[in-house]
């Protein structure tokens, strides 16, 4: 039980939630411009049932919903502005600081540059197995065991949205080598983000 604005708030019983759920299944509380477009009940994501939200986001407005609702609990005790823009949010972290904020639904999503924001929140992260797709295994005839290495992490580092990288081994290893195979990989094959290179 909760008391917000001398209100009283309890958690949803298993018979309440499923009494909204039929409603909505119903379609009872759509618009017309709702209708027109895609329905409620085609949008909605496997059931949450939270107090705050019953069903999981389908897109970036459930993610914006949450972080508007959750954002102390990572790390940012205050919005100064939510926009619909990139980025999306703008926030102070727990040591006062201004922080960019982009808010995307699939990781994938991310279609702007990393350097104009500080953080990427995201519901689900399906970038690492994007960038696998798009990626063909890398031939390791001619790498050493440190440059194939260097190169994965390398691309795991990408596929996190991370471009800002360090390669370090010994003088002669083959850094520029490495570096140079993962610029090419990048450039290369049809679909991988060269952006960052």
């Amino acid at each position: 039980m909760f008391k917000i604005w001398n209100k009283y708030i309890h958690p949803l019983s298993s018979a309440d939630y499923e009494l909204i759920k039929k409603a909505i299944l119903s379609r009872k509380y759509e618009t017309t411009v709702e209708t027109t477009e895609r329905t409620i009940s085609d949008r909605l994501g496997p059931a949450f049932g939270t107090i705050d939200l019953l069903f999981e986001p389908v897109d970036e407005m459930g993610v914006v919903f949450l972080f508007a609702k959750h954002h102390r609990e990572i790390g940012f005790p205050f919005i100064v502005k939510l926009r619909s823009r990139f980025p999306d949010a703008i926030a102070i972290d727990m040591k006062g600081e201004k922080k960019l904020i982009e808010l995307e639904f699939r990781s994938s999503g991310f279609n702007h540059d990393p350097k104009g924001c500080d953080y990427i929140v995201c519901w689900v992260d399906d970038l690492d197995e994007e960038l696998k797709e798009k990626m063909p295994q890398l031939m390791k005839e001619g790498l050493r065991g440190c440059q194939v290495e260097a190169i994965k992490n390398l691309e795991r580092s990408f596929s996190l949205s991370r471009p800002r990288a360090l390669i370090q081994m010994a003088s002669g290893a083959g850094k520029t080598f490495a570096a140079v195979t993962f610029a090419y990989r990048l450039v290369k094959f049809p679909g991988a983000n060269a952006s960052y290179s």
